[in-house]
């Protein structure tokens, strides 16, 4: 009943009295109690009270489940105000830590006079219950210790640091003895300031003990607020991490909560599982690939759509899965699962529409057809899918998958055979092979479009990687020669258009046009991750560091497990160094040390943030680990690669620089 008093109020507003806490225990006990209000709640109410209403919901729908993922139980919400209580000390200042750096976050792109600060405070005291509410001096002097809080900040009494001492490592500040008001002895206080909780390392999973009542509360929020609050995606090493690692023997990686909230699911969001092969025929296994990638490419452009790139979905391929479990990782509703099988000439395909909330089958169809009327099938498995949606294809999308793929069904083969090489892990002569592929198809269908995008990302993954045998230049304008055939057939395909904005960049050095292209790509396919990452890091370039991270956000957001992850992780850490937020670029940097060993840039970034952030052994240690594997990468190769004029671009460069020279990377 608690639930639902704490549920209701929270939906309209209205205050229905302290809440009934049956199963907290006995009537005395101890216990740590966090305080929480928003600091110039009533100011923000006389301005504009729906929209502060709106916005505190929205804040309550993060910030509730961090107290039940930190093994907190809710005992109040009344107003704008959170009171909770804890049976660790540790767990109630972690919960705060977690909470105010949450709402930092959260405030980021909020207009500065509608940022919602919360105050703080945590005690640990004796609290005593009746039927209908807690009360005694422990609950008093969490009270007291919030009011007198910096917003953004926390306050703990005495009693809590004395516990916390030695087991958190926070730099409290000693406010001295305190007389709070209507509490008869004085109190020692410590605080936490923003700036300090903004400075502490984020990792900030939650305590394992306390996931199954993380699990307990969710459908509570559900309930209340309608919306989807999703576990964190956590990251493993791989086995080659492992190996790459012990050469750094003072380096902690630790889980990394990822600087703005990614939790809620949109209405239209969806994951297409990979099709497996009904054949089991191993030669076919392509074929299922294709079929799982060109269904992603078509509902991404259902108007309104939140589709995980195929990059992400490929990385259950061959795996157990649990579609709720699927739904938590990637926050999405629906997940699109199914098989195909090709027999000579016809194929067919079996599909389902599942809700990843409960598992239920929300519609399931088998398709039949010739190999050549593939792209039939594939319109009509779409088609059925966005109306489960209840999204309407105009005519004229519902024609466009027609008239742009061939009806010469070895193009259609060999597009397919060259995109599955590209979904793995790449080396040279996986590579090699897609773009022969790739060939293949166009010497058979030369305005085949996705052969012609397939043949530019192989081309693209050459020149990253130096797998190619004509100068930087001439590979190119090569690459440059097959995206402007790619746009002549389509002018506006999202794929091609990004493509174009990566020539713009290496080939013209024109990063104006290069970040409009990057745009042009998104507005016609939002879910492009590849472009978000792009417009983040030209958005460094041009100087503007300060609006760059939401971008590569988002393209971790749509694709999590993409194997281009460790360049986005590397991407923010360059973003936080530029913003002189060091040890957040740390954190990002060792992510993608954890996800790519093979990623020399890197290295380079982690040992400078590293050197920044006053870590020297550490850096030189992962600086001449990089040196080892990379004996090239130097100050000047960098500067060499990363010319960019743009004067505040240079300084945070500059900084980069420091931090290298610092680590020991030579000239």
């Amino acid at each position: 009943m608690g639930a639902i008093l704490k549920a209701r109020r929270l939906i309209d507003g209205t205050s229905y009295g302290p809440v009934a806490l049956k199963t907290i225990g006995e009537a005395r006990r101890l216990a740590a109690i966090l305080a929480a209000d928003i600091a110039g709640y009533s100011a923000l109410m006389g301005a504009d009270e729906a929209r502060t209403v709106s916005d505190l919901k929205g804040h309550q729908a993060v910030v509730l489940p961090i107290v039940a993922e930190h093994g907190g139980r809710i005992i109040d919400t009344a107003g704008d105000g959170i009171l909770a209580e804890f049976g660790s000390v540790v767990n109630a200042v972690e919960c705060g830590r977690c909470i105010q750096w949450t709402i930092e976050q959260r405030n980021v792109d909020a207009e500065k006079s509608r940022r919602m600060l919360y105050r703080i405070g945590i005690n640990l005291g004796d609290i005593i219950h009746d039927k209908s509410r807690v009360y005694g001096d422990g609950v008093n002097i969490a009270a007291r210790l919030e009011s007198i809080a910096e917003p953004g900040g926390i306050c703990i009494s005495g009693t809590v640091h004395e516990h916390v001492r030695g087991k958190l490592t926070y730099p409290f500040t000693n406010r001295g003895e305190q007389t709070l008001k209507n509490i008869a002895q004085p109190v020692r206080v410590y605080s936490l300031e923003p700036e300090t909780i903004a400075a502490l390392p984020k990792a900030l999973a939650p305590p394992a003990a306390h996931r199954k009542a993380w699990r307990w509360y969710v459908p509570v929020l559900v309930v209340g607020f309608g919306c989807t609050v999703v576990l964190s995606i956590y990251l493993g090493l791989s086995g080659q991490t492992s190996t790459v690692l012990s050469h750094f023997p003072g380096t902690r990686l630790t889980s990394v909560a990822e600087p703005k909230a990614l939790t809620d699911a949109p209405p239209q969001s969806i994951v297409v599982l990979p099709f497996t092969n009904a054949a089991r025929d191993p030669a076919q296994e392509y074929f299922a690939e294709g079929i799982t990638e060109d269904l992603t490419t078509d509902l991404s452009r259902i108007p309104g759509s939140f589709v995980i790139a195929p990059a992400t979905a490929f990385t259950y391929k061959g795996k157990a899965i649990d579609v709720r479990q699927v739904g938590r990782d990637l926050s999405v509703r629906y997940a699109l699962q199914g098989n195909a099988r090709r027999i000579d000439d016809t194929v067919r395909i079996n599909a389902q529409l599942v809700d990843t909330s409960n598992a239920s089958q929300l519609w399931a169809e088998r398709f039949d057809g010739g190999v050549a009327q593939l792209a039939i099938v594939q319109d009509q498995v779409t088609r059925r899918i966005a109306a489960a949606l209840k999204v309407v294809f105009i005519d004229a999308e519902s024609q466009r998958v027609l008239r742009e793929r061939p009806s010469e069904p070895d193009a259609v083969d060999f597009t397919m055979r060259g995109s599955a090489l590209l979904n793995k892990p790449a080396s040279r002569e996986s590579t090699q092979h897609a773009r022969e592929l790739f060939e293949a198809a166009l010497r058979l269908s030369p305005n085949h479009l996705p052969a012609l995008n397939g043949l530019a990302q192989a081309m693209l993954v050459q020149w990253e990687s130096t797998w190619y045998h004509q100068s930087g230049d001439e590979h190119l304008e090569a690459l440059d020669h097959v995206v402007n055939r790619a746009i002549a057939v389509k002018p506006d395909n999202a794929l091609a258009i990004y493509l174009h904005g990566y020539v713009l960049k290496r080939l013209r050095k024109d990063l104006n046009q290069a970040l409009a292209a990057f745009e042009h790509a998104i507005s016609i396919d939002p879910n492009l991750a590849v472009a978000h990452n792009y417009v983040g890091q030209l958005e460094v370039f041009l100087g503007r560091s300060n609006e760059a991270a939401e971008h590569t956000l988002k393209a971790i957001r749509l694709s999590p497990h993409d194997p281009q992850l460790a360049l986005w992780y590397y991407q923010l850490a360059v973003t936080y160094i530029h913003e002189q937020r060091d040890h957040e670029a740390v954190e990002w940097a060792r992510r993608g040390v954890q996800v790519n060993p093979n990623v020399r840039y890197v290295y380079r970034i982690l040992a400078a943030a590293l050197a920044l952030s006053g870590r020297l052994d550490e850096a030189r240690t992962v600086a001449a680990e990089m040196l080892r594997r990379y004996p090239k990468e130097t100050v000047g190769s960098f500067l060499k690669r990363e010319p960019w004029p743009d004067v505040r671009y240079r300084v945070g460069q500059n900084r980069e620089i420091t931090g290298m020279r610092m680590a020991g990377i030579p000239e």
